[in-house]
């Protein structure tokens, strides 16, 4: 079952890529993580961390949600899921997103 839903994933990786551009189009995304369990994952231990991001954004009247998968909880996640984007992004007070005080394209709200 597991590799039905890694296929599904894979087949419906255009649909995730449309959603990722509509929640740019809106003037504000909002972001956080959150820890999830995966059991069996390769080559990592059951009691390992793994992160759920999470990103609503899009137009006011049309919100989208996306979320993300990662293994890890670094700020690298979050630049991958904002790039390209410039506007507000509206995040919690962990470090991880720290580099968007430093953007010139992105406002940090807090």
């Amino acid at each position: 079952m597991c590799n039905w839903a890694m296929k599904t994933a894979a087949t419906c990786q255009p649909i995730l890529s449309l959603l990722q551009r509509e929640i740019h189009f809106g003037p504000l995304i909002n972001i956080d993580e959150t820890t999830v369990k995966v059991l069996h994952e390769p080559n990592r231990a059951v009691s390992t961390k793994s992160y759920m991001w999470v990103c609503r954004g899009g137009a006011p009247d049309h919100p989208a949600l996306l979320y993300h998968y990662a293994p890890s909880r670094s700020g690298k996640e979050a630049r991958t899921l904002v790039a390209g984007y410039s506007s507000v992004v509206q995040t919690d007070g962990y470090a991880g997103y720290d580099y968007i005080d430093h953007s010139t394209e992105i406002q940090h709200g807090a």
